[in-house]
């Protein structure tokens, strides 16, 4: 007779491969491309990644994936949709998000229906070169993922979602602008090497086979900015593959270690906004030496000290901006809002920190 234990087992293993592989998002995928430690807390629920920039930034998406649908949908007026969505934000960021994406939403509705070319009468986009977009359904849905094994062979579903995947002039060309409506400013350079983009290019790659060349841009909502075209081609799409499993494989190593043996890695324009900064044990680490005896970990620790700095300022610059312009803080101190915020320390002269030089914003739409 058949071994019952064994019967249950069977059904238990047959259930487990029907079930869909756990998912990992971009942004998680993304955090252990650039420090494993911040990664490892964020996804362990020991620290949250929700402050008021991500929920702006979450808004403004909406509201610009807002315009972008009324536009595939044909309704006249897609600004006005867009501008109803960001005026429908969150009530603590709306006014942010306005900022954000106002200056843009005209631009973007104009781009979705006419053709950059230089033309007179202008020459009309076909909507159906509108391929993917957030919030689209089915095949025109900007979710793409890619199922890949770990190195234990665990599986792991891979997702992230396009913000807008437009055809080229040809079957085997495609555009991809992504919004950013925060205050980074973006180059082309740094759109060429960032973990995203290179994490997007496998997907559209392995969604179309007879694609052959991705163009990918920034457009920066805030100021109605685009960086250049960025190109990313099949014939390099080892290396972009290499780059996203690298991560997955830096993922399940990552969680199988202590918390206190987590790589970390200090890239100054990334950790003033880091969540875990507080707790980062690079700074404890590297805080130990002196210029003389280790002028990298010196060098190190004091750009996590201007970050954190620059944190505090900004803290308590806010605060001081909703008291009334200055803030009490007891023992007959204030702090008062400056007329003008300082700038914040960029590192430039701690050459690895570098994300490439360059115009920031190379190209001004026009409407």
């Amino acid at each position: 007779m058949p071994d019952i234990l064994d019967e249950l087992d069977a059904m238990d293993a047959a259930a487990a491969a029907e079930q869909p592989p756990a998912e990992l998002d971009r942004s998680t995928l993304n955090r252990y491309a650039y420090c494993p430690f911040q990664a490892v807390a964020v996804e362990t629920g020991r620290v949250l990644d929700i402050g008021e920039a991500a929920v702006s930034g979450q808004e403004a998406h909406t509201a610009v994936a807002a315009a972008v649908q009324a536009v595939v949908a044909g309704e006249p007026e897609a600004w006005e949709v867009g501008k109803v969505a960001a005026q429908q934000s969150r009530e603590d960021v709306q006014a942010d998000v306005l900022a954000a994406v106002m200056p843009s939403l005209a631009s973007v509705v104009k781009y979705l229906r006419l053709l950059p070319v230089d033309t007179y009468p202008a020459t009309l986009r076909n909507p159906a070169d509108i391929l993917r977009y957030q919030g689209g359904e089915g095949v025109h849905s900007g979710q793409l993922a890619w199922d890949v094994a770990g190195p234990s062979g665990a599986v792991v579903r891979l997702t992230s979602e396009v913000d807008l995947l437009v055809a080229g002039g040809t079957v085997a060309e495609m555009e991809e602008t992504d919004f950013k409506s925060g205050f980074k400013p973006w180059t082309t350079e740094a759109v060429q090497h960032e973990f995203q983009f290179a994490f997007h290019a496998v997907l559209v790659f392995r969604n179309y086979p007879a694609l052959e060349t991705l163009r990918v841009r920034v457009w920066m909502t805030r100021w109605n900015k685009t960086t250049r075209w960025a190109t990313f081609r099949r014939d390099r799409l080892d290396d972009y593959e290499a780059r996203v499993l690298s991560a997955v494989a830096q993922r399940e190593f990552s969680l199988s270690l202590p918390p206190c043996e987590v790589v970390t890695r200090v890239i100054g324009s990334r950790c003033d906004l880091c969540p875990v900064r507080a707790d980062c044990p690079a700074l404890a680490g590297r805080n130990q030496y002196t210029l003389m005896e280790n002028p990298l970990a010196y060098a190190e620790a004091t750009i996590l000290m201007e970050t954190e700095a620059a944190a505090r300022r900004k803290a308590l610059t806010k605060l001081a901006q909703e008291s009334g312009g200055a803030a009490a803080l007891g023992g007959g101190k204030v702090w008062s809002a400056p007329a003008k915020a300082p700038s914040k320390p960029t590192g430039a002269s701690y050459g690895i920190l570098g994300e490439g030089k360059g115009r920031a914003c190379e190209v001004k739409i026009e409407l």
